[in-house]
């Protein structure tokens, strides 16, 4: 054997002792998901222990809308989340089954990763939570993804549907002697939600589909937030300082920014809404007004609570001063990551209002 021969196969044995054979097994292909996305996980070794130079990758399900990166908004250490719809509503009164189809807002928080598991249970009703069996006129339920993987500060958006029917049509009777009983179909659940198998219950909500076959002035809807003020009327000094709790309570219509819009003085309490420029009055001298914190993060049926600051100098003049509160919101709007409002609509509403009555011995 020549010395070349010998070097050849001195040669071909390293090389297949590095595992540099130059085949292409095709797994690289495997590294796109379904939605065309990459993500990679620690792959496991054949003993069980994770391999550090070894990396897999494996699909993410599909969301009705792409993941969004909150850039430092939102920040909050733990995971919460709002349906969009509180309320699914129908008017198609038939005798056909029927899809009731809402979304469900996840944010991840600072930390994480996590694994997420969502469970769609009906209960009793929206004062009752126990959860109960399946209701028979209830075809299906789906939530989609009902696990999946999240980073932090990202916002994921996650279908339901709910199927009901054939058949499911309610009732009206009217009574001999007047009156009557209206029914219309509903279907209360409440969506449980695990963080790495844990519950949390900061990310849990509620959501009910109405039927609608008879009409009543109490039809469910949109709701905006409203103001609770425990001290309408409250009596201070020239010189004195104040603080006084404001309670915000969503109902429904998912995560929103809320803040009030506070200002200026009325003369009385006759006044339109919303105010004009005109019915606002100055405050009177000395007299200051802070809200803290300035806005706060609403979601479905939670209260959140700010703490109202009234201060007045020894100069305030004595009197009977109503200070208006008006109440104002922001929806989720995904439409435009570079908004300076994001994740938040730049169109803020205004629905309700509220006063608080100062007197100034």
């Amino acid at each position: 054997m020549s010395r070349m021969d010998l070097l050849t196969i001195l040669l071909v044995i390293l090389l297949a002792a590095t595992g540099c054979t130059g085949l292409d097994t095709g797994s690289s292909h495997d590294n796109i998901s379904s939605n065309g996305s990459l993500t990679a996980f620690n792959a496991t070794s054949p003993g069980g222990a994770a391999s550090s130079n070894q990396t897999a990758f494996a699909p993410q399900p599909l969301f009705p809308r792409t993941p969004a990166d909150l850039k430092g908004k939102l920040l909050t250490a733990t995971p919460f989340g709002s349906f969009e719809d509180s309320f699914i509503v129908s008017v198609n009164c038939t005798n056909e089954s029927e899809t009731y189809t809402t979304n469900y807002t996840f944010v991840s928080g600072t930390d994480g990763p996590h694994e997420v598991r969502l469970r769609l249970v009906p209960v009793n009703n929206m004062q009752d939570m126990k959860e109960i069996a399946m209701p028979e006129r209830i075809l299906n339920t789906e939530v989609e993804p009902a696990e999946f993987e999240v980073v932090p500060n990202h916002l994921y958006t996650i279908g339901v549907n709910i199927t009901v029917g054939p058949d499911v049509v309610g009732y009206s009777h009217e009574f001999p002697g007047g009156g009557g009983v209206v029914y219309n179909p509903n279907f209360p659940f409440v969506l449980r939600v695990f963080v790495d198998g844990n519950p949390a219950p900061g990310a849990d909500d509620q959501v009910t589909v109405f039927k609608i076959c008879y009409f009543t002035p109490y039809s469910p809807n949109r709701p905006s937030p409203a103001i609770e003020i425990p001290e309408p009327e409250i009596t201070m000094r020239a010189g004195e300082m104040k603080a006084i709790n404001l309670t915000i309570r969503n109902f429904g219509g998912g995560i929103r920014e809320i803040q009030y819009e506070a200002g200026g003085r009325l003369e009385n309490q006759s006044y339109s809404f919303p105010l004009t420029a005109e019915e606002r009055k100055p405050l009177p001298k000395g007299m200051n007004i802070s809200i803290s914190p300035a806005s706060v993060t609403g979601l479905n049926f939670r209260s959140e609570n700010q703490t109202l600051s009234i201060s007045t100098t020894a100069g305030t003049p004595p009197g009977e001063y109503i200070l208006p509160f008006v109440l104002c919101y922001r929806d989720l709007d995904l439409t435009d990551p570079a908004s300076p409002d994001f994740p938040f609509s730049n169109q803020t509403i205004c629905a309700t209002m509220g006063t608080i009555t100062v007197k100034v011995d």
